[in-house]
């Protein structure tokens, strides 16, 4: 037997939200049910219950009941998106940002789909809207997805990409499916501040991804919303020997996540949610104040609970990442190569769960400052 010291760390990288050790072993039964049994009439009502919850009272969607699927992960959603959009539009290009999560490039090499990759503004880190009109306009006839990320991974920002009213003129015109991935900031961003979501409010918006075990909950509960309900039966055939629910995409989903993330939601409701998502971002905004009175700079202000901290090389993330990493805590890296602009750090990430409280905040703070001032 070895010795994992790696348990003892603590992680301040990992967007994992908060569940209640009552909660967790409340729901325990369900982890032996099935999600994709569709005879199963009280989980397809959870199902439904928290899909309305999310488009309709978080993300003020207005979505037709059960216009949506409750999956293993956003990566899961996000690539279902993009297999959809393939199918229906019968395109074979994918427009993202430079900043698009891992799953839609994974997506396009699976579906052998061309993927063009949007560079971002040195000063705002979005893609210009310049940029997104020019490759809408030469590429809009070919385009089977507009792939647009809302509360960004690795910065923590509210969106990658500018909506304004010429866009989507042209997202119209060429009938460009829109895909929001708002697996991380569909929960922190659109309970404190939805209006920083504004993609969400386009015509041409199709699909939707958004994770709840980010936010609270179990991990393994990533949700895909349709704008269009008949969307979610495109996504394939049901299996002939099962009576299933979206089977298509696998006969095995466990109801536990679910099951965990609905009744954080029930006890909580909207109120203590927003109370929770405010709280997240405002101790990341007094941790960015923190580093900033000892010299040291973000990437880009704290705008949800990610903490994006500019460091000058990629030598610099390495030492710090593994300095940090003996003393005690994990965090991530951040690496973004361009043509253009080549941009270095760490990330910190302040989740609800009971690992990012202020007092493994402030330790965690107190030892990137030390390790960071002693390397200017």
């Amino acid at each position: 037997m070895t010795d994992d010291k790696s348990s003892n760390l603590i992680d301040m990288y990992n967007m994992i939200g908060y569940c209640s050790t009552k909660v967790l072993q409340e729901q325990t039964s369900f982890a032996l049910r099935n999600l994709a049994d569709g005879s199963d009439s009280e989980l397809v009502n959870m199902q439904n219950e928290l899909l309305a919850f999310v488009s309709n009272d978080i993300l003020q969607l207005n979505l037709t009941q059960g216009s949506g699927l409750v999956l293993h992960s956003g990566s899961e959603a996000n690539e279902t998106a993009v297999a959809l959009a393939q199918k229906i539009s019968g395109r074979n290009i994918v427009l993202t940002s430079i900043l698009c999560h891992s799953s839609v490039d994974n997506a396009c090499q699976k579906l052998g789909l061309q993927q063009i990759k949007l560079s971002i503004d040195k000063d705002n880190l979005k893609v210009d809207p310049v940029v997104l009109k020019d490759a809408l306009k030469v590429h809009g006839a070919n385009i089977a997805l507009l792939n647009v990320t809302c509360g960004v991974t690795k910065l923590g920002t509210a969106e990658d990409m500018t909506f304004i009213p010429e866009i989507e003129q042209i997202i119209l015109q060429n009938n460009i499916r829109v895909h929001v991935d708002a697996a991380y900031g569909g929960f922190v961003l659109g309970l404190s501040e939805p209006s920083a979501l504004s993609w969400l409010k386009s015509n041409g918006l199709k699909t939707v991804t958004v994770d709840p075990h980010k936010f609270v909950g179990a991990l393994g509960c990533g949700l895909l919303l349709f704008v269009d309900h008949e969307d979610k039966f495109g996504v394939g055939e049901e299996v002939v020997y099962f009576p299933g629910n979206a089977s298509a995409l696998g006969t095995t989903r466990s109801a536990y996540p679910l099951a965990t993330a609905l009744a954080m939601i029930r006890e909580k409701q909207f109120d203590g949610l927003r109370l929770i998502a405010i709280r997240c971002r405002t101790l990341a905004k007094e941790a960015e104040d923190r580093l900033r009175k000892h010299g040291i700079q973000l990437i880009v202000p704290a705008v949800s609970g990610v903490i994006p901290v500019k460091l000058k090389s990629n030598e610099d993330v390495d030492r710090v990442i593994a300095t940090m990493h003996a003393r005690g805590f994990k965090m991530s890296p951040i690496k973004i190569l361009t043509n253009d602009l080549d941009i270095y750090g760490v990330r910190m990430v302040v989740t609800p769960r009971v690992e990012t409280n202020s007092t493994n905040i402030d330790e965690c703070l107190t030892a990137l400052i030390d390790i960071c001032v002693d390397n200017k």
